[in-house]
């Protein structure tokens, strides 16, 4: 069902504020209001996220439960929970529009929810947010992220997981004092690291359902003929054994038929010979061309101007260091290749050079390949950053 329509859809339920449904608390109001239900839909475009979910419910893993529902608000916390989401989830810009628009048409936007599926959740932070109250809007100190590992290293430094004080109504300076640094509780965990902990739950299942019907079925007696299948048996084992000693005589029949064409062969060598030497002298050529077109590459790397052999170069970017940041608006080229990474990590690969420019082997001319997925990204990144 589109979100749009399932933002339409009205019930009426009590008030309630972001809860999980393992936490066991709920600090909602006797009051009623009308609540805009996304039903237990999860906002993800994942086309497996229901499955993936029901299997973790079957085997009762902590990431299958109940969703995660958070009354959508203008308070920082929610604000920061609330983007975080988003940039994680992929969720664009139109469907984000969609449900703050439902929330402004609403009294105080009381009865808007984000649901979100557990399994979007590393483990571990999941369960150490349902330990300690359960509220997944709050945000986390760092000494707790240290001590619990709640995020990997390279998201500590991302500014995407850091908690932005300004964000909605904003939080007063004496807390900004108090917590210079803080984390969101971002539902970050990938696609393939869910896939990977439902295919071990299937062939988990699959072992035990396997030993369950071993255990249960008991060795089917000698049936009372048995003495006459082994007569056939015996019979059968004869038959192939007379079908070997034919197939080793033919077998002999082909080599003495190959033994004669040897010589044949060797006369057909020999005339090969000369468009042989032919064919190694070109190819020398087609080598000598690769070994110029690399010295090329060199130049253009260190002397080159703004070209597509130039900005999506790994050489060239070593050697201008802050062009990174002037083209695409990231630190440095490393740090952009590393965002592509984390919000493309099942689309992109990172780890192939762009533009491999090669002369073909008609008489060496270059070619220049078709945009692969990287050059479109960063380009579209560049567009925005530079208007």
């Amino acid at each position: 069902m589109p979100l749009k329509k399932r933002l339409k859809r009205q019930t009426h339920m009590p008030k309630a504020v972001e809860k999980s449904s393992h936490s066991g608390k709920d600090a909602s109001t006797s009051e009623q209001s009308t609540t805009i239900s996304i039903e237990d839909a999860c906002i993800c475009h994942w086309p497996d996220c229901k499955e993936f979910r029901r299997i973790l419910k079957e085997n009762k893993h902590p990431l299958g439960g109940e969703p995660v529902r958070a009354r959508f608000s203008d308070t920082c916390n929610f604000q920061n929970f609330w983007c975080n989401a988003c940039i994680n989830l992929h969720i664009s810009n139109g469907e984000k529009k969609q449900i703050e628009d439902k929330y402004a048409e609403t009294k105080e936007g009381e009865g808007v929810r984000v649901v979100i599926a557990r399994h979007h959740w590393e483990s571990n932070l999941f369960q150490w947010t349902r330990r300690n109250g359960g509220r997944f809007v709050t945000p986390m100190q760092p000494s707790q992220v240290e001590k619990e590992k709640l995020l990997p290293d390279a998201y500590k430094t991302d500014d995407v997981f850091k908690y932005n004080p300004e964000l909605g109504d904003g939080r007063p300076d004496r807390w900004k004092r108090e917590n210079p640094t803080s984390y969101t509780k971002s539902p970050y965990q990938s696609r393939s690291a869910v896939k990977i902990i439902v295919d071990e739950l299937k062939s988990k299942r699959r072992r035990h359902l396997k030993q369950l019907a071993k255990d249960a079925a008991p060795p089917p007696p000698p049936p009372d003929n048995w003495h006459d299948q082994m007569t056939a048996l015996k019979a059968e084992l004869a038959g192939k054994d007379k079908m070997i000693k034919l197939l080793a005589e033919e077998n002999i029949k082909l080599r003495l038929e190959k033994n004669k064409k040897v010589n044949t062969k060797q006369k057909q060598k020999m005339r090969a010979k000369g468009t042989v030497t032919k064919t190694t002298d070109k190819l020398a050529v087609y080598e000598t061309n690769v070994v110029l077109w690399d010295q090329i590459n060199h130049l253009i790397a260190t002397a080159g101007g703004l070209s597509r052999l130039t900005i999506f170069s790994n050489d060239w970017h070593k050697n201008h260091p802050d062009a990174a940041h002037v083209l695409f608006g990231y630190r440095n080229w490393d740090e952009t290749k590393q965002y592509l990474r984390d919000y493309f990590p099942d689309e992109l690969d990172i780890s192939i050079e762009p533009t491999p420019i090669r002369p073909n082997k008609r008489g060496g001319v270059l070619e220049m390949p078709p945009l692969l997925d990287m050059e479109k990204c960063l380009l579209c990144r560049m567009f925005f950053h530079q208007s």
